[in-house]
């Protein structure tokens, strides 16, 4: 081994060769006082005739590590300026407190060496207990994380533990292939307290991944306490995720009539499921609880950095942080600014500079700007598919079951007429039938049967009134995102002209649509126009007048808004944009309220679409299918 004395004051450095292992015993200045200046015991010693000169840095470098993780025992791995240390190496660092780099010599930083030491002191050399090695990720400061450490991380590279590519036995589904290389990535920042961004593309299953996340810090004791942020009318879904995917995690749902009123009520879950607007209302309890991990759903929800939305999401104690969103830039680059700093505070400039630096007046002078390095930057913290990107491990088609839940206002009313339905069952079925059509047009929207003269009314009160179409509309904000083009069926007439009405006016395009008033050699027009439009469109049908023989592979997503009780009927409306000539995955998308008709409407559609996967003919409402609702209606 090669020894080295330095002399701080001149910044000379000397290399010796070949004396008494006693030195090893000494620092490196009582080595220079000893030797160089011929004084103590050891003047006898000479210096090698080629004294080697290296450059002298004052700058201490912190000594960094990461685990390599692997069932049973995971390797440590000490970094220095982003290069991994030999054990040799090593063992000089721990005994000289300096590393020699590209004919430099640096100090090492006394803390982080202190810090090291803690964790290499429970080593068997470079090999520790997975498990210890977990523990420790979590234990460690974020002061000993630097940015320029963080470097090293490589989304594709990280990915070959055994330990973070074994699924826990919570997790009772399969994930796809990307999926798992998806959760890898996430274990791997969550066990390093590395804030990130999960950029998936829409309908590539970030839920899935993030509750196969979940399952893994719960079972491997990594993680206490966990809260998910999801938009309100995403609280059941997320519900009957876990439920689905890990059935054994059953999270305390922070919402509505279930809301805690005092932290020390979440103590018996490691799950907490709240929605951004009760962030805001009750950001003082759940400040009470230090959060493992927090998790954002829907994450451009935050891109305003100046809302109070934003700033109470980012006054949350966590540990870690996860941002999902499909859509990290929606207008400028101060959205994914904003997310950015929600995940991993301080990683890109201050927003002032950023500013200057990378945003211009407007978005073309923007694209003109070098961003490379933001490019670059931003990778490091975002993991990012795109569906084009892995069809290979994709189905064809994605069906999306996406239960919601009524607004006091829609079960109140909602009960009311339920009510009214039963009481007249036996003694005037006309009436029953003709509520039974009421009720399936209120779950669509109550201004069907409640309507609106005023405009600016029924304007308001589209997306106030209807939990449904309030989420309607957000599936369409991540549609037009991405520029895609979008397929609603609905069975009402009235409901075809409230959304012509109001997604005009919010999105500025011309809508289109097809029902039994177009006639049908002009069909085929507005599906051609409908095609040529550059970008994002939507066209709005009737699934009986437009579920047969037309081509509208142009259309890449498909909304059900109105669920029908003939499974026929949607899936040869899904087949218009699921066929032949569709060159992208098509996702489709079920709405159905929770604990309602519409909700037996879904499981008995799936029950008759498992049962058969021929093509029936498509019927108009008959009576015994009248009377199959009311036994439901009768059973919920």
């Amino acid at each position: 081994m090669k020894y080295f004395v330095v002399d701080e004051k001149s910044q000379k450095v000397f290399l010796l060769k070949n004396f008494n292992n006693e030195f090893k015993k000494m620092n490196s200045m009582e080595i220079f006082a000893l030797f160089v200046r011929g004084t103590g015991p050891y003047k006898s010693y000479s210096i090698d005739n080629e004294i080697e000169l290296l450059t002298f840095s004052k700058k201490p470098r912190d000594l960094a590590y990461k685990f390599h993780l692997e069932t049973g025992a995971s390797t440590i791995i000490p970094i220095i300026n982003d290069n991994v240390l030999t054990l040799d190496e090593l063992l000089f660092v721990e005994d000289s407190g300096y590393i020699i780099r590209d004919l430099t010599w640096f100090p090492v930083s006394r803390e982080s060496l202190t810090e090291f030491k803690k964790i290499y002191s429970k080593s068997k050399g470079l090999k520790i207990e997975t498990n210890l090695a977990l523990k420790l990720m979590q234990e460690r400061s974020l002061d000993f994380i630097e940015k320029e450490n963080r470097n090293i991380v490589d989304v594709f590279n990280e990915q070959e533990s055994s330990l973070t590519k074994e699924q826990s036995s919570l997790f009772v589904q399969k994930l796809y292939d990307y999926q798992e290389r998806g959760v890898a990535w996430l274990k791997f920042c969550v066990a390093n307290k590395i804030g990130t961004i999960l950029g998936d593309d829409m309908g590539l299953g970030k839920t899935a991944q993030i509750i196969a996340l979940i399952s893994w810090l719960i079972e491997n004791k990594i993680t206490k306490k966990i809260l998910i942020v999801v938009p309100s009318t995403l609280l059941e879904n997320w519900r009957r995720e876990f439920e689905f995917f890990a059935p054994s995690i059953i999270p305390c749902i922070h919402h509505g009539h279930l809301r805690i009123g005092i932290a020390s009520e979440f103590k018996n879950f490691d799950v907490v499921i709240t929605s951004y607007s009760l962030v805001i209302n009750d950001v003082y309890i759940l400040n009470d609880i230090e959060w493992d991990l927090t998790i954002l759903d829907e994450a451009s929800l935050i891109k305003n950095p100046e809302s109070e939305r934003t700033k109470k999401i980012k006054d949350l104690n966590s540990r870690v942080r996860i941002a999902m969103t499909g859509t990290p830039v929606e207008n400028s680059l101060l959205d994914l600014w904003s997310i950015v700093d929600y995940c991993y505070p301080e990683y890109f400039l201050p927003l002032t500079e950023f500013k200057n630096r990378y945003v211009s007046r407007s978005i073309e002078e923007t694209l003109e700007n070098d961003l490379s390095e933001l490019r670059e930057q931003t990778r490091m913290i975002m993991l990012r598919r795109m569906k084009i990107d892995i069809l290979d491990s994709l189905p064809d088609k994605i069906d999306i079951h996406h239960p919601l839940v009524m607004s006091d206002y829609e079960r109140r009313e909602y009960d009311r007429i339920k009510d009214e339905i039963i009481r007249n069952a036996e003694s005037n079925q006309e009436v029953c039938f003709k509520l039974i059509s009421d009720l399936r047009q209120f779950t669509s929207h109550p201004l069907l049967i409640n309507p609106v003269e005023d405009k600016r009314e029924r304007f308001n009160n589209l997306k106030n009134l209807s939990v449904k179409f309030q989420r309607t509309v957000e599936i369409l904000d991540e549609i037009k995102e991405s520029g895609e083009k979008v397929l609603i069926f609905t069975g009402f007439i009235g409901m075809i002209d409230l959304f012509k009405e109001f997604l005009a006016e919010r999105y500025g395009v011309l809508i289109y649509g097809i029902d039994g008033r177009v006639e049908t050699e002009e069909r085929q027009k507005e599906i051609d126009r409908f095609s040529s439009t550059v970008g994002f469109s939507i066209m709005v049908l009737n699934p009986t007048t437009a579920a047969m023989g037309l081509n509208i592979t142009a259309a890449n997503h498909v909304i059900h808004y109105t669920r029908q009780w003939n499974p026929a009927i949607e899936i040869q409306a899904s087949a218009r944009a699921y066929r032949n000539g569709q060159k992208k995955g098509v996702n489709i998308y079920y709405l159905f309220y929770g604990n309602s008709i519409e909700e037996v409407m879904d499981q008995r559609l799936r029950a008759k679409e498992a049962l058969s996967e021929e093509v029936v003919s498509i019927v108009e409402h008959s009576t015994s299918e009248m009377e199959e609702m009311l036994t439901a209606l009768k059973e919920i």
